[in-house]
């Protein structure tokens, strides 16, 4: 008898743990989600050229001079330095020109990093990461 207690236990157990998964909410991936704090988009976007400003979705200041910019940008993965890394440095060094900016995280439009400033291991340069 005891020997069939605890797969019965160990069944109910995980026939519950599905039931909870199953109706819980569904959660946005935190690499899409958007960052909370001071949006500074329409600053940004005021200092960017028409085509750059098109692929500006977001700039938000998540704590005293760190700056996240969401653009449309897609990284072809072809190596760097292509159109696609210009105009996120372009947005990067804009987004520098902030005042008391102190680091900026330029994000590509499935929210992975792109270029960075500020970055301990990239310095005080918008760098293609």
């Amino acid at each position: 008898m005891r020997r069939l207690a605890l797969p019965i236990i160990l069944l109910a157990s995980l026939a519950l743990t599905g039931c909870s998964t199953a109706s819980s909410p569904a959660t946005t991936p935190a690499s899409a989600a958007q960052p909370t704090g001071t949006d500074r988009t329409a600053e940004l976007r005021s200092t960017l050229s028409a085509d750059l400003a098109q692929f500006l979705t977001s700039a938000v200041e998540v704590e005293p001079g760190r700056i996240t910019v969401a653009t449309t940008v897609i990284d072809p993965r072809s190596g760097k330095g292509g159109a696609a890394a210009q105009a996120a440095i372009a947005i990067c060094q804009s987004a520098v020109a902030l005042t008391g900016t102190t680091y900026v995280s330029v994000q590509e439009s499935d929210g992975s990093t792109f270029v960075l400033y500020g970055h301990p291991t990239y310095g005080n340069t918008c760098t293609e990461v």
